[in-house]
C-alpha cells in the first residue's frame, strides 16, 4: 500500500528503468567492448528519470543493491562522459542500506576513476548511519587504511576512518604510519584530527601538530547537498508505520520536553527535525549489554561494566539511559567522543548553515538542537567545553530574540574563568543587548547572571584551594577541569561588583521597575548568605546607588 503522497507505482517504474539500463549496459558490453562511445539518447532519459525519482522517493535496500550492479558494470567505464558518479549519487536510502551493497562497491574500488572513488568516498560518508551491520564494514579497516596513500582522496579517508576506528584498530604500525604520512604531507587538518582520535585511545603517542591542537573541527561534510536529499528522502518516508530497526535515525526515541507547544506541531515540522540527533544503534553484538537493553537504574548499576556502547554517541543528548551512564562512568573516550560529535554538529548546523535561507524547518531544527543541547547540560550540570565555545561565538551575533531562554539558560551555566575572559565573551555582549531591552527582559538577565553567581559559589572552593589537593582530582566536573592558574574567587567578587551596577543601571533606565527590583533583592539575597552558606571568604554589601533606589522607590 502506498503511503501519503508517494505513488503507488513508484517501485515498478524504478523496476522498469534499472531493467533497460541492465540491458542496456550487457548489449554495450557485448558489441562495443573496446571502444569509447556516447551514452545513448534512451539510457541518457532512463538515467534522468532514474536520478529525478530517487532525489525525492529515493530506492528500497533491495533497489540500492540492484542499482549498485548497474553501476558496477564493466561496460560503464566505456561510456563518456562517465555515468557511474550520476548512478552512485542516486542511491539514496530510504530507510536502510545492506552492507552488502557497500562491500561490493568496494570491491571494484581499483577498477573505479578517481572522480568514481571521489563520489564513492561522498556518498558512504553521507550514508554512513544508515548502514545496517557496521561490523562487515569495519572489517574493512586495513583497506581504507591503505587508502591514506592517495592525496586527493586522503581528507574523506581520514573522515571515514575517524568514524571506523575502534580501540583495537590503533596499532604500533599504523602510529608510526601516520607519522610518516605527517612528515611526508605536512601538517594537513584531516590526518590531524584522526592522529587526534588514535591519541585518545593510545595515550603515549606524542602530538606536536598545532592544527590538532587549535581546532576541533577537522572534518568538512563531505557533500552538503547529497546529504540535504537523504533527510528529506528519510523525512518523506518516516511518515509511514514501520519498524524501529528500519533506519537507524528515526523518532524511536522518546525525546524531551523541549517547549510548551511541541504537542501542537504537525507530524511534518516533527520529521524535519527527526534526523537531526542520531537514536541509538549498536554496531555489532558482542558478549556485552546494549543501551536498548537496560530497562531500569538498578540493571545500569548491575551491568555497567558489561555496557556496550552505541557506534554514535550523539544520542546521549536524548537517551535518559545514556547520560546516567555517561555521568557514572566518566569513560574519558566516550566523553571525548561526545564532545568531537557535538562541535561537528554545532558547526555544521549553525556555521556552515548560516547562509542558508531561513525557514520554518530550519527555525525548528535550530529550536529542537539547542533544547536538546540544554537538555543535557541540565542533566550533567555543567555546559561542555565545545557549547561554550560555540556560545561564545553565537552570543556576538545575537539578536536576543532567538532561543532567548536557552540561550540564557546554557550561559547560567557555564563554567569557571577568569573574568576578563568572562566579560569580554560574554558579559559584554549581552550587556549591549540589555540597554536596549524592555524591563521584563532585563530582568531575566539579571537572574541568569544570578544563577550563574550561585552555581559558581557552590562549588567547593576551600578544597579546591587545599595546599594538599591535586586539582586534577577535583572532580566536580566531568567534561574536564578548570584553569588551576585563577583566582576564581576574584572572577566571583568581580562578577557581583558588576551585577549591582546592571541593577542599578536598570533601575535607572525603567524607572524603578519592579521586575528589576525583584531581580535585584534575589540577587543581594544571594550574596548575603555567600559567607554562612558557600564558605566564601568575603562579604559584599549593596552600592549605595542601590541601596538608596530600592528604599526610595
Amino acid at each position: 500500500m502506498a503511503m501519503e503522497g508517494i505513488p503507488s507505482d513508484l517501485d515498478v517504474k524504478i523496476g522498469g528503468i534499472l531493467k533497460q539500463l541492465e540491458k542496456y549496459a550487457d548489449e554495450l558490453s557485448a558489441d562495443e567492448k573496446r571502444k569509447k562511445v556516447k551514452l545513448s539518447e534512451g539510457a541518457e532519459a532512463d538515467i534522468s528519470s532514474l536520478e529525478e525519482m530517487t532525489d525525492k522517493y529515493g530506492l528500497s535496500s533491495e533497489q540500492i543493491t540492484r542499482a549498485v550492479d548497474v553501476a558496477l558494470h564493466c561496460s560503464m567505464d566505456l561510456i563518456r562522459p562517465a555515468v557511474r558518479p550520476r548512478l552512485i549519487k542516486c542511491l539514496i536510502p530510504r530507510r536502510s542500506i545492506s552492507d552488502h551493497a557497500v562491500v561490493t562497491l568496494l570491491g571494484r574500488w581499483h577498477t573505479m576513476p578517481l572522480p568514481s572513488r571521489l563520489t564513492w568516498l561522498k556518498w558512504l560518508l553521507c550514508v554512513y548511519d544508515y548502514v545496517e551491520h557496521k561490523a562487515q564494514l569495519h572489517k574493512l579497516y586495513s583497506v581504507f587504511f591503505h587508502m591514506l596513500e592517495y592525496e586527493t582522496l586522503r581528507p574523506l579517508v581520514c573522515q571515514m576512518l575517524y568514524r571506523l576506528t575502534r580501540r583495537q584498530d590503533v596499532k604500533p604500525f599504523r602510529i608510526r604510519k601516520l607519522y610518516e604520512l605527517r612528515g611526508r604531507f605536512g601538517d594537513e587538518l584531516a590526518l590531524a584530527g584522526l592522529m587526534d582520535l588514535y591519541k585518545m585511545y593510545h595515550g603515549e603517542m606524542q602530538l606536536v601538530s598545532s592544527k590538532a591542537n587549535k581546532s576541533a573541527h577537522f572534518f568538512k561534510p563531505p557533500d552538503r547537498k547529497l546529504s540535504s536529499k537523504i533527510v528529506a528522502v528519510q523525512n518523506r518516508w518516516s511518515s509511514g508505520a514501520r519498524s524501529v530497526t528500519d533506519a537507524p535515525l528515526s523518532l524511536q526515541l522518546q525525546r524531551p520536553s523541549v517547549s510548551s507547544g511541541a504537542q501542537n506541531r504537525s507530524s511534518k515540522e516533527k520529521r524535519q527535525i527527526a534526523n537531526l540527533i542520531p537514536a541509538v544503534s549498536v554496531s555489532s553484538k558482542l558478549k556485552q549489554v546494549s543501551v536498548e537493553e537496560i530497562g531500569s537504574l538498578e540493571e545500569l548499576v548491575t551491568f555497567a561494566a558489561a555496557m556496550e556502547l552505541p557506534s554514535n554517541l550523539g544520542s546521549v543528548l536524548t537517551n535518559a539511559t545514556l547520560q546516567h551512564f555517561i555521568s557514572l562512568s566518566r569513560n574519558p573516550v566516550a566523553l571525548n567522543r561526545i564532545r568531537y560529535w557535538i562541535a561537528h554538529l554545532l558547526e555544521d548546523e549553525l556555521i556552515f548553515r548560516k547562509t542558508n535561507v531561513v525557514s520554518t524547518r530550519n527555525e525548528y531544527r535550530l529550536q529542537y538542537l539547542f533544547r536538546s543541547l540544554l537538555n543535557f547540560c541540565c542533566f550533567i550540570q555543567e555546559v561542555i567545553p565545545e557549547v561554550e565555545s560555540f556560545l561564545i561565538q553565537y552570543i556576538r551575533t545575537w539578536d536576543g530574540v532567538e532561543e532567548f531562554g536557552s540561550v540564557l539558560e546554557l550561559v547560567s551555566r557555564m563554567r569557571p574563568r577568569p573574568y576578563e575572559q568572562l566579560y569580554e565573551s560574554i558579559l559584554k555582549p549581552i550587556h549591549r543587548l540589555y540597554i536596549v531591552s524592555p524591563a521584563w527582559v532585563k530582568a531575566q538577565i539579571i537572574i541568569s547572571h544570578t544563577y550563574l553567581l550561585r552555581r559558581w559559589c557552590r562549588l567547593d572552593w576551600q578544597t579546591y584551594f587545599s595546599s594538599d589537593l591535586e586539582k586534577s582530582k577535583w572532580a566536580h566536573f566531568i567534561f574536564g577541569q578548570i584553569p588551576d592558574e585563577v583566582d576564581h574567587l576574584r572572577t566571583i567578587f568581580e562578577l557581583i561588583q558588576y551585577l549591582d551596577q546592571l541593577c542599578v543601571l536598570g533601575l535607572a533606565a525603567e524607572s524603578d521597575h519592579v521586575l528589576i527590583q525583584d531581580a535585584a533583592l534575589s540577587l543581594f539575597e544571594l550574596v548575603s548568605t555567600l559567607g554562612p552558606v558557600y564558605s566564601v571568604p568575603f562579604v559584599i554589601a549593596p552600592s549605595a546607588a542601590l541601596v538608596y533606589r530600592m528604599l526610595l522607590s
